[in-house]
């Protein structure tokens, strides 16, 4: 499930990490910690079910361009290594370590690219019990 309100996303402690400054599309909100993703039009959406969407990081703050248009708004966007939800119909493994893993929606990660309907999320770094640690972002 998506996210509804900003939250505290985990980074691992010792991943490196660079922030870079996203133009934000029309009509949409991005909240604190959500994945932060760019559309086929080039501009910073919220992480959701699609193939076309390419990963940048984690929002730092929450953006509200739901009332803007293309660019009026700019979202910081944190790469990095994060925690994210592991996606209960497709679950990650710690013999998924290394592999690629794809986005459900603002916050999960699933194994697969659910039928050719995911995006790209990152590489799974850790595993935990209550979440899985992904590499996600492009670097600058």
């Amino acid at each position: 499930m998506a996210t509804t309100k900003d939250k505290a996303t985990v980074q691992l402690a010792d991943s490196a990490s660079s922030v870079l400054g996203l133009l934000v599309k029309a009509a949409s909100s991005i909240n604190g910690g959500a994945i932060v993703a760019t559309d086929a039009t080039g501009f910073a959406v919220k992480g959701a079910l699609s193939t076309t969407l390419k990963v940048w990081g984690i929002a730092e703050k929450p953006v509200d361009n739901s009332t803007g248009a293309n660019a009026d708004k700019t979202v910081i966007a944190r790469n990095g290594i994060f925690k994210f939800k592991n996606h209960g119909a497709d679950l990650l493994a710690q013999l998924d370590l290394g592999n690629t893993c794809y986005m459900v929606d603002d916050e999960t990660a699933a194994k697969t690219d659910g039928g050719a309907t995911r995006s790209v999320l990152g590489k799974l770094v850790k595993f935990d019990s209550d979440g899985v640690f992904v590499s996600v972002g492009i670097s600058v």
